[in-house]
């Protein structure tokens, strides 16, 4: 039995939303949102590790404000932006804030503090945290004491699937580096690869949230032209008992269809 006294976080992680015009991604992402609604009292917040958008236009911010709606003054909701996103937008259309340079943010969620990392190369899929990002990553570690997650979109290391890892993380030994003195890191949220991994980088677990819109076929998968008929899945990340614990739920419920 658990203590009255125990303190638990909780917080859901999911990535590559890609909303688009046609609508279809936005109804998948809609149906994960219902789900995390319905569990709002159970949760600290939610985690979006980029890719909001397909194309990174004004409309679909819109359309993305409009999936995330049901979600406001109910559970926060925290992005960081992906390959397919708009700097600018982001900081306009969904932080109300000014300017265009890197969206890094630090945010306490419960227990655990949040730092959420831009690893845009504008015009490019490829992943690079850059001098400015990786200092203000040290700044931030340097004033967080208690458990921290790190997130950012692309991961930092090869995951044997070549369309993937040519954009994988540039400067992901520079990371290691930044992270290499700070034993509060309890993990690492990214996404990008639109299927869940869980592995370790530096010494922390790395946890790749699934896409919501639809998967990526690993190298096993190739010759399955059914492949990338999933149901939705959201990654619950749980900290007690100091340490992190990582879920992996279906949405219930979805009617099943192909891609």
């Amino acid at each position: 039995m658990k203590s009255s006294t125990e303190r638990v976080t909780r917080i859901a992680h999911i990535s590559d939303l890609h909303i688009d015009a046609d609508g279809r991604n936005g109804a998948r992402a809609s149906r994960v949102v219902e789900y995390l609604r319905r569990r709002a009292e159970h949760l600290a917040g939610v985690v979006i590790t980029g890719d909001l958008t397909e194309d990174g236009l004004d409309r679909e911010y819109e359309a993305l404000a409009k999936v995330l709606d049901p979600l406001s003054g109910v559970l926060p909701v925290f992005v960081c932006p992906g390959n397919h996103d708009d700097r600018v937008l982001i900081r306009r259309m969904l932080l109300n804030q000014p300017g265009g340079g890197p969206v890094n943010q630090v945010v306490r969620v419960g227990e655990l503090t949040v730092l959420l990392c831009d690893a845009v190369v504008p015009g490019s899929s490829k992943g690079e945290l850059g001098a400015v990002t990786l200092e203000w990553l040290a700044e931030a570690l340097h004033g967080s004491g208690g458990p921290t997650v790190v997130a950012f979109h692309q991961p930092p290391l090869a995951l044997g699937v070549p369309n993937l890892d040519g954009s994988r993380l540039a400067d992901s030994q520079a990371l290691a580096d930044v992270l290499a003195d700070h034993p509060q890191v309890i993990g690492i949220l990214c996404g990008h690869v639109h299927t869940a991994v869980r592995t370790e980088f530096a010494g922390i677990p790395l946890i790749m949230a699934p896409s919501t819109a639809y998967a990526w076929k690993l190298p096993l998968d190739r010759a399955d032209p059914d492949h990338g008929v999933t149901e939705p899945l959201v990654v619950l990340h749980e900290f007690r008992d100091d340490r992190l614990f990582t879920y992996f739920q279906p949405c219930p419920d979805y009617k099943m269809e192909r891609f």
